[in-house]
């Protein structure tokens, strides 16, 4: 049976374990030398300065965080500027991910930079005491709001499953919201569950490749121009590391395939 597949559009929360394992001791301890904006609203160029030179690092609220072998066309909008002011010249002591959240916080010096991967997602600098100093847009949201001078607050966790909503959900096939992955995750490593005892058996199953991941024993794998995953699945290629795999994936991003579904998205 062939595997159900999507474009993918954006980085999910285990892209994010996996990317982050491949380079969290390529973050910590660099410094901010830099910041621009670009032709494309919302995207950001962090220009570090780290032991082995400069990086690039592309950061784009809603969809991705990656470095980038790549130069592109470097602007200075009013947000750019404001972070320059905010956070330029700071180190970046840590970077981790809120649990169970797309979600980046990355300490820095004396700010705290959130960068959230949610739809309609934002970037966020506040203070050590987690007032915000910034934000790429202001969004009020039923348990929080976000803009300059509110105390950041994450999103609200969500409620563990009872007992009779995973055997309903189990009799739907409704794998994805029982164990918290994207369904496509779900399908790439093929597991499936009837009753309660197969479920704890997958679950263990999935607890054991998680915890690989977040070791960095990762595979990046590939369906070119559609899809990555940090395992290897039937059809995929393998490449040497994460940023790779998104390269390739983001050179269909301006073809009209991939517009047509972000104004789905929208």
């Amino acid at each position: 049976m062939s595997l159900k597949l999507s474009r993918k559009l954006s980085m999910s929360y285990v892209d994010l374990i996996a990317w982050l394992a491949e380079n969290r001791k390529r973050l910590e301890g660099c410094r901010i030398d830099n910041i621009f904006s670009t032709a494309k609203t919302g995207l950001f160029i962090f220009v570090i300065h780290c032991a082995n030179g400069d990086q690039q690092l592309i950061i784009e609220p809603g969809k991705r965080v990656h470095f980038t072998r790549f130069n592109r066309e470097r602007q200075l909008n009013s947000k750019a500027k404001m972070l320059r002011e905010l956070i330029r010249g700071q180190l970046i002591k840590s970077v981790n991910l809120i649990e169970g959240e797309r979600i980046l916080k990355f300490q820095l010096s004396n700010s705290l930079l959130y960068v959230e991967l949610l739809p309609k997602g934002i970037l966020v600098v506040t203070d050590e005491e987690g007032k915000i100093k910034f934000v790429t847009e202001e969004r009020r949201f039923k348990d929080r709001t976000m803009r300059p001078g509110e105390v950041y607050v994450l999103p609200p966790t969500q409620t563990p499953l009872k007992d009779e909503e995973i055997a309903s959900l189990l009799k739907k096939g409704s794998l994805s919201r029982i164990l918290g992955i994207p369904q496509e995750f779900v399908n790439v490593l093929g597991l499936r569950a009837d009753s309660m005892n197969q479920l704890t058996v997958i679950k263990e199953k999935l607890r054991e490749i998680m915890n690989n991941i977040e070791q960095g024993k990762i595979h990046p794998c590939l369906i070119p121009e559609q899809t990555f995953w940090p395992v290897q699945f039937p059809g995929c290629v393998q490449r040497s590391n994460y940023d790779e795999v998104w390269m390739n994936i983001l050179q269909t991003w301006k073809r009209p395939i991939y517009l047509m579904q972000l104004m789905k998205e929208r």
